[in-house]
């Protein structure tokens, strides 16, 4: 019998711990799980209860291996790892060919607990399953997502729709909303337009979905080429940069990671509010401090400027359309009064806005973004460090690859017939890049 392990690596977390383990304990017992093991820091290790992971002797780079090679001398066990970390969570997955299922601690803060705001009840209707029915099996046909080789998995099914229409939007108030996605699917497997299989047999969490009986008509995955005569990693080498300096003239590059940890911190401090207003340069200087410090617990050294990078990164927020009033409205920070706006929430996907925004933002400035030569480069910029990343070329690409479809869902970019991507509609506020 497969038993359910989660490891929850706290070494970000800040405040109150009886909050986390509480919500790590509630969130254990819906998964079944038999067993909880932490990865604290030393000052972390009397706040935390039950068997730990000492993580003071190891890199993330070791303490994921140790992770992995875990996996393989426990078959019965299914491994969950839990972190405020994206960079260590993706890093984890890669490493265990996606055996290991990952969580980020902000799901288990969703707004569901507690109080839902009137935002969040009252945006939008819920989508009837007809009409849902119908968009799933557009979007998947869109997307390419019609063949076992190009699938989907099915927990990215619902993000990537609510990113097209918020009525898609999860509501743990609404029961029609909770079973929206396994009521589309097993209407598609039902009528035959959808098949449904595990990515790894026998391991929960790994399912995948693609469109049967259609042509791909989305972006087709291709092996990237290298103009002749250049060096392959002269020519990477100065795309990436050309990526990067756009978006640092725009005023919202920072490095991947000091943006990651900047987001999880005003993520934090938006989510302890529980929907009291935040003034916009408030929650910014606090996030400020948070991911600091959070940083120099993680011992990440890269970032030589952060009062420079959070504001980049919260300037990113602001013209993604993450940060919302009460009344669901988008906030811009640096517009006349934004200093003066009152922070509820983010956007739920404000993660996947935020690399949207980042890479049309880039696609505008560069002079040519060819889709077989350059989706690398686009990954790197959004989830490496510098010219380089811990993640694979092809977890790289693919990650870009479902950014570039959210676009083109979304009407933003197309690709001409010598698959070079052209912006068809420029980002907010690009009249002041």
């Amino acid at each position: 019998m497969i038993q359910i392990r989660f490891i929850a690596d706290v070494r970000r977390h800040r405040g109150v711990a009886e909050r986390l383990t509480g919500r790590v304990q509630q969130y254990a017992l819906s998964r079944n799980a038999s067993k909880v093991e932490w990865i604290t820091s030393p000052d972390q290790d009397h706040a935390f209860p039950g068997p730990k992971l000492e993580a003071a002797a190891f890199d993330d780079e070791s303490l994921a291996a140790a992770i992995v090679k875990s996996l393989g001398t426990q078959a019965d066990w299914q491994l969950e790892l839990l972190s405020y970390d994206n960079y260590f969570l993706n890093h984890v997955k890669s490493l265990s060919l996606g055996a290991i299922q990952t969580t980020h601690f902000g799901n288990l803060f969703a707004p569901a607990i507690g109080s839902p705001s009137p935002a969040i009840c009252s945006s939008s209707p819920v989508i009837g399953l007809d009409e849902a029915s119908l968009a799933v099996q557009a979007f998947l046909e869109k997307a390419g997502h019609t063949s076992p080789v190009r699938a989907l998995p099915l927990k990215d099914l619902r993000p990537r729709l609510t990113w097209l229409d918020r009525r898609f939007e999860k509501r743990v108030d609404d029961p029609q909303s909770k079973s929206l996605i396994s009521s589309v699917v097993a209407m598609g497997r039902a009528q035959g337009w959808l098949d449904v299989f595990q990515g790894r047999p026998g391991v929960s969490g790994t399912e995948a979905i693609y469109l049967k009986g259609r042509t791909a008509v989305g972006i087709p995955v291709s092996t990237p080429t290298v103009p002749e005569g250049v060096e392959p990693e002269t020519h990477r080498a100065s795309k990436y940069k050309e990526l990067e300096g756009i978006i640092k003239n725009a005023r919202i590059g920072a490095k991947p990671r000091t943006r990651d940890f900047f987001f999880t911190a005003v993520e934090e401090v938006v989510t302890a509010a529980n929907y009291l207003p935040l003034l916009t340069n408030d929650l910014l200087d606090v996030a400020f401090q948070s991911a600091s410090q959070s940083a120099k617990s993680a011992g990440y050294e890269e970032e030589p400027n952060w009062t420079s990078a959070c504001r980049s990164s919260f300037r990113l927020l602001s013209k993604a359309g993450c940060l919302l009033d009460q009344a669901g409205n988008q906030i811009d920070w640096e517009s006349i009064g934004g200093s003066g706006g009152r922070i509820v929430r983010l956007d739920p996907e404000f993660r996947l806005r935020c690399d949207a925004h980042l890479s049309l933002t880039a696609l505008a400035g560069t002079s040519e973004f060819r889709y077989d030569k350059h989706l690398y480069h686009l990954g790197l910029l959004l989830y490496g460090t510098g010219n380089k990343s811990p993640l694979s070329e092809s977890t790289l690409k693919e990650k870009a690859d479902l950014v570039l479809t959210s676009l083109e869902q979304a009407g933003r970019i197309q690709m001409d017939g010598e698959r070079v991507v052209l912006v068809s509609q420029l980002p907010r506020f690009i009249n002041r890049i």
